[in-house]
This record gives C-alpha cells, sequence and structure tokens, in this order.
C-alpha cells in the first residue's frame, strides 16, 4: 500500500519480518533452528515441538508447567492443513523477489537484539534496501517475539516515532 499510494501513507512501522520472504532467506533462517521448514517449526503437535518454537522466538522462554503448554498447543493449532498452506504460499521464489524496495516513507524497523529468526545482520540489509529515510533500532534481551518480550521498550519506542510523524 505505501508504495502503491505514497501520498496515504506517511509512514510505518516495521518490526521482526522481512519486506520479502525469499526462498534462500527461508533456507537461511530455518537452518539457523535446524529445522527444514516453516511449517516444522510453527505448526507444532507435540508440547516439545511448542517449546521449541517458543525457544526459537523468544530471547528468554518462560517456565510454565507441561499443561499450560499443551492446553495452548491444543485450541491454538487448529486447521492445521490451512495454515500449512499459507506458510508455504509465504514463501517467494528467489528469481520473483522484489527488487524495488527502497521507500518514501519514514520506516523504523524495531527489531530484538537477539532475534534468532530474522538476526539485526538480516535487518540491516532491509535496512538499506528500504531505503534512506529508514532508521532500525534494536531492544536489548529480546527475541523475535519483541511487543510481547519488551512491551514497554517496544511501545515506549513506537510512541515516540509516530509522535515524531504527526509533525513531519
Amino acid at each position: 500500500m505505501a508504495k502503491l499510494y505514497p501520498n496515504l501513507v506517511q509512514s510505518m512501522v516495521v518490526s521482526s519480518t522481512v519486506v520479502e520472504l525469499t526462498e534462500s532467506l527461508s533456507r537461511e533462517s530455518c537452518k539457523r533452528f535446524d529445522g527444514s521448514s516453516w511449517t516444522e517449526l510453527l505448526l507444532p503437535d507435540t508440547v516439545e515441538g511448542f517449546k521449541r518454537m517458543l525457544t526459537v522466538g523468544a530471547h528468554k522462554l518462560p517456565w510454565l508447567p507441561n499443561f499450560i503448554y499443551r492446553g495452548i498447543l491444543e485450541t491454538m493449532f487448529n486447521n492445521r492443513r490451512e495454515r500449512s498452506e499459507l506458510l508455504k504460499a509465504m514463501v517467494v521464489p528467489d528469481k520473483d523477489a522484489i527488487t524495488d524496495t527502497n521507500y518514501s516513507q519514514r520506516i523504523l524497523m524495531l527489531w530484538g537484539e537477539n532475534d534468532k529468526i530474522f538476526n539485526l545482520e538480516i535487518a540491516n540489509t532491509m535496512k538499506t534496501r528500504l531505503g534512506a529515510k529508514t532508521t532500525l533500532e534494536s531492544i536489548k534481551n529480546v527475541g523475535h517475539l519483541l511487543s510481547l518480550e519488551q512491551p514497554f521498550a517496544y511501545n515506549r519506542r513506537l510512541k515516540h516515532f509516530l509522535a515524531s510523524s504527526m509533525y513531519n
């Protein structure tokens, strides 16, 4: 939307995501956590798999009894076939990747310093691709789920950026 209607989108905030999940980036990220696919990681079918997913997403996994994990697993991971198809469809072949990613809007990238899925190296590469009006801020002691792990730090930076956007 920001690319198509630059007059309607003044600024953007990007958190722990990439512009486009290409095959090569997907392979690189999955290799980092010894997985073969996003489906394997993000659609666990055991408590151990669910804990593994959370370990990859969070910097520090909170201790909870297994019955809590089991309850969450049973309620959150239904419609497995549809979710698996969606995860597969998110990965774009390298040859079809977008080449023009330079945006005219101000962009704030909020990133977890310990993000294991899309690390700071990937974030810095993306920052360069997004253009000169892009700022990257990392939050210490947090992983991929930064808005859940450090909500006060995340919201403070978000509010500051949004407030400054109102006057530009």
